[in-house]
């Protein structure tokens, strides 16, 4: 047998939603296994495991709340052979106690990993095997959505059309296809593929559920329980915006509108069309903020305004999006929450424009909410430190809210 193969788990889970129940796909370890196991160091990790394979398996939606699951197999010495590999796997279906949450047993047939796991036309999905509901006017993006059934699996898909001829909208296409197509985490939305005719571009997207805002604000609950559900939620964002960061990536556009909760109150961040990747020797400034929701944005990332009076040198005129932007932004989704209008952080300013000079200028927080605990509040002005070297990092944010959550049980 040739040496193991491997393929980026995006696309791996990719071709095995798409199979049947019990598929399976064994392959070496990839960059995105490593971070995805550092950020949750006790995820499918066995202690002291030097040498280890990686299983993916397309598993029955009932039992797992990932439709496709990448567990870590350890392994000795590295001449992986077909033979061993059956023998690895006759040996766990026999003794499953000795890898926890594997299902050894529903294991049915192997997916060999072929060059159609590589190629960009592996993603592209004719939208007739798809059953769908009306077209309605959505996102910030001026793109259609509607939600729908694939028939294969029958599982509910997210589906955003865009027009061709606009260019503007022909980006937001593809910045989001090329981000998605690369990302593996459960808390990121999983992009299914894509599908194009004469007139329009479709991102096929599974259905993360409702967006957060659909909850904003929480209603009917005691102080103590609403601090829970909103620390719950800090949480699991934030694992998911370690993980970008880790990649490299920031969104721009952390929002409550761009945050899906499924019906077990998972979460998945959604909405790539404007993010961007840092990449090595490349400049991060940005002047494109044309089309961004200044009420979400860090003072660096907001532009100076025509009649606003500057005597700072150029370059500090220009925005600038980090990840550390992105956890001003986390901040006020979180806000969201816990206002009477969630449509409008900063219930005082009546207009969008009035947000650069009270937050650029001035170095205004957001109020704190009635409902909204003194524990709670203190964390949210470190999201909000003027200075993103004086920020909270996404890591410590999550840690801080994990204890927040235990505090109100």
């Amino acid at each position: 047998m040739p040496k193991l193969q491997s393929a980026e788990p995006s696309v791996i889970q990719r071709c095995l939603t798409s199979d049947d129940v019990g598929t399976y796909v064994i392959r070496q370890s990839c960059e995105n296994d490593e971070l995805v196991s550092s950020i949750e160091p006790s995820r499918n990790s066995i202690s002291g495991m030097n040498n280890y394979i990686i299983l993916s398996v397309r598993c029955e939606e009932s039992n797992h709340k990932c439709l496709v699951t990448h567990y870590r197999i350890p392994v000795s010495g590295t001449n992986i052979t077909s033979e061993y590999l059956n023998k690895l796997i006759e040996y766990y279906q026999k003794n499953p106690a000795q890898t926890k949450g594997i299902h050894w047993p529903h294991l049915k047939k192997e997916l060999p990993i072929s060059t159609s796991f590589v190629n960009v036309d592996g993603w592209r999905i004719n939208i007739a095997n798809f059953k769908l509901d009306n077209w309605i006017k959505g996102g910030n993006h001026n793109s259609y959505i509607q939600k729908g059934i694939w028939d294969k699996q029958q599982l509910p898909v997210f589906i955003k059309r865009y027009q061709r001829e606009r260019k503007d909208l022909t980006h937001y296409f593809n910045n989001e296809f090329r981000r998605l197509r690369e990302l593996c985490y459960f808390p990121i939305v999983q992009l299914y593929g894509y599908w194009s005719d004469d007139e329009y571009l479709y991102l096929i997207l599974a259905d993360g559920g409702r967006d957060l805002f659909s909850y904003c604000p929480l209603k009917n609950k005691t102080e103590k329980s609403v601090m829970r559900r909103v620390a719950n939620v800090g949480f699991q964002i934030a694992s998911g915006m370690m993980y970008l960061e880790k990649c490299h990536i920031v969104h721009r556009d952390l929002t409550a509108g761009n945050v899906l909760v499924d019906k077990y109150g998972f979460i998945r961040i959604a909405d790539f069309g404007h993010s961007m990747k840092l990449e090595e020797g490349r400049n991060n400034l940005r002047k494109d903020t044309e089309n961004f929701q200044f009420r979400w944005l860090a003072p660096e990332c907001l532009p100076f305004t025509n009649t606003t009076q500057i005597t700072t040198p150029r370059h500090d005129k220009d925005p600038i999006f980090t990840s550390k932007s992105d956890v001003w932004s986390l901040g006020i989704t979180l806000i969201q929450l816990m206002i009477d209008n969630p449509k409008k952080p900063y219930p005082a300013l009546k207009e969008d424009s009035e947000i650069v000079h009270h937050v650029k200028l001035d170095k205004e927080i957001h109020p704190k909410p009635i409902n909204c605990s003194v524990d709670m509040y203190l964390l949210l002005q470190r999201c909000w430190a003027y200075e993103t070297k004086d920020r909270i990092t996404f890591q410590s944010l999550r840690e801080r809210m994990f204890q927040l959550e235990r505090i109100n049980t």
